[in-house]
């Protein structure tokens, strides 16, 4: 449970939650999804940005899973 949202507004969030359905919650997990890859790229960029794209997508498996696969 959040503490930083009001009772109030946690029962209009569940309630549109429920008005949107699974097609329309399962649409926001995916987006949630590729935003959280996206967020790890740009940050894989950032801190090492000699990597080629490769390098990156390496550093992001290790992220996401603790471990590097082989290039």
């Amino acid at each position: 449970m959040a503490f930083d949202t009001s009772p109030a507004m946690r029962e209009t969030q569940l309630r549109l939650y429920r008005e949107i359905g699974e097609t329309g919650r399962g649409r926001i997990a995916a987006e949630m999804s590729d935003l959280l890859r996206d967020l790890a790229i740009a940050g894989v960029k950032h801190r090492h940005p000699e990597y080629e794209e490769e390098e990156i997508l390496a550093e992001v498996l290790a992220v996401f899973y603790g471990r590097r696969p082989r290039l």
